[in-house]
């Protein structure tokens, strides 16, 4: 609103449909995460609340590829689905603290 732009001005800035948009301002959804670096370049800075899940999806991305795990190996080191895995590091899915902090524990290992 600041600079005077509509929702479709700005969906289109970042590259998404307008009702995307919308279900992120209404919190319906959240961006996956290969549009975070388009978002944050439109603000200008990241947002607080996405500080800890960019750690959390970037460490769980990097455990991976340190110990050559696929999605599935790591899904069942976890004990969840490999969708699960996918939604997490895409930012579709957020863990719960109980997984996070299993995660924790497998990474403390």
């Amino acid at each position: 609103m600041e600079r005077g732009l509509f929702q479709k001005d700005v969906a289109k800035i970042i590259g998404v449909e307008t009702c995307t948009l919308e279900n992120w301002e209404r919190n319906r959804t959240k961006p996956f995460l290969e549009l975070l670096p388009s978002i944050f370049g439109f603000l200008g800075y990241v947002p607080e609340v996405y500080k800890d899940d960019l750690r959390l999806q970037s460490d769980i991305l990097k455990y991976r590829a340190k110990y050559g795990l696929g999605v599935k190996a790591m899904a069942n080191l976890i004990g969840v689905n490999k969708s699960t895995i996918f939604g997490w590091e895409t930012g579709r899915f957020e863990m719960s603290d109980s997984l996070i902090k299993r995660f924790e524990r497998i990474c403390n290992r």
